[in-house]
């Protein structure tokens, strides 16, 4: 949820400014809210880190404890598309797969069908 709400915001911002920005950018705007522009919410630490050589960006999301807080580590850039693994606390990379819609826990347990995802590091 807050990976999508950092993808929106990027997008905004983008559209207003012609680049990407950080977290704090994106917080003093008024485009995320402020606690996540510090970096850590529902126990997970986020940062972004936007491209210099070419307009883009990446996110990543990785427990702030690992198996207490979460299992998986997840990551996003500019097509928006989430890439979730379990990396032992390290972070996630373009390499990793696609976020699987059937999994709604940080520690990867299945969600029943139509309930709905709560997957709090991303």
């Amino acid at each position: 949820y807050s990976l999508r709400m950092i993808s929106e915001a990027e997008a905004r911002y983008y559209g207003e400014n012609q680049k990407y920005g950080s977290l704090e950018e994106l917080a003093s705007q008024g485009m995320i809210d402020p606690v996540l522009g510090k970096g850590v919410r529902n126990g997970y630490r986020f940062t972004v880190e936007v491209k210099s050589l070419e307009p883009g960006f990446e996110a990543f999301s990785v427990p702030v404890t690992y198996q207490r807080t979460g299992r998986r580590s997840f990551y996003m850039d500019e097509s928006s598309v989430i890439r979730a693994a379990d990396n032992r606390g390290g972070p996630s990379s373009k390499m990793d797969e696609p976020l699987d819609a059937d999994f709604a826990s940080p520690f990867g347990s299945p969600r029943k069908s139509g309930q709905y995802n709560r997957e709090v590091g991303y």
